[in-house]
C-alpha cells in the first residue's frame, strides 16, 4: 500500500510538475509573441516613417531640381531676349529667372540676374502695366539684403509707368 501511495504520489506530482511547465511554456511563448508583435509593428511604424520622410526628401530635391532649371530657362531665354534686342521681355524672363532662383537659394545667380535686371529696365523707354505687375512680384523674392538694388529697381518702374 506505501509503494501504491509513494507510486500515485509521484505520478500526480510529475503531472503536476509537466502541466505546470507547460503552462509556463505557453505563458513564455504568449509574451514571446507578443513581444515579436510588438516589436514588429514598433519596427513597421520605424520603417514607415522612415521611407515617408525619405520619399519627402527625394520630392523636395525634385521640386528644387525642377525650380532650378525653370530659373535656368529664364536666364537663358533673357540672354536671347537680350541678343535679340527685346529688353522688355528680357526683363521679364529676368524677373522670373530671380523668383526661381530665389526659391533655391542659389544666391550669386541671383544678384547676376538682379544686375541684368536693372539693365534691361535701364534701356526700356517704356513698360506696360502688367509687365511692372509682374516685375514688381519677383521684387519680393529678392533678399532684404539687397535693399538697393530693390530700390532701384522700384524707381525704374516708377519712372517706366510714368512713362506709359
Amino acid at each position: 500500500m506505501a509503494l501504491l501511495v509513494a507510486g500515485a504520489s509521484w505520478f500526480t506530482n510529475h503531472k503536476l510538475f509537466t502541466l505546470r511547465l507547460e503552462n509556463a511554456i505557453n505563458r513564455f511563448k504568449s509574451e514571446m509573441d507578443a513581444k515579436v508583435k510588438k516589436d514588429f509593428k514598433k519596427l513597421s511604424n520605424d520603417l514607415e516613417t522612415a521611407i515617408e520622410n525619405k520619399d519627402r526628401e527625394v520630392d523636395k530635391t525634385i521640386d528644387k531640381r525642377l525650380t532650378l532649371f525653370e530659373a535656368e530657362k529664364a536666364r537663358i531665354f533673357a540672354l536671347f531676349q537680350n541678343s535679340r534686342g527685346d529688353f522688355k521681355t528680357e526683363s521679364l524672363w529676368w524677373a522670373l529667372a530671380i523668383t526661381n532662383y530665389s526659391k533655391v537659394n542659389q544666391d550669386a545667380l541671383l544678384r547676376i540676374c538682379i544686375q541684368r535686371l536693372l539693365g534691361s529696365l535701364n534701356r526700356i523707354t517704356s513698360l506696360e502695366p502688367d509687365h511692372v505687375r509682374a516685375i514688381e512680384d519677383c521684387i519680393e523674392h529678392i533678399p532684404r539684403i539687397l535693399n538697393t538694388e530693390i530700390t532701384q529697381i522700384r524707381s525704374r518702374l516708377t519712372s517706366l509707368s510714368s512713362q506709359t
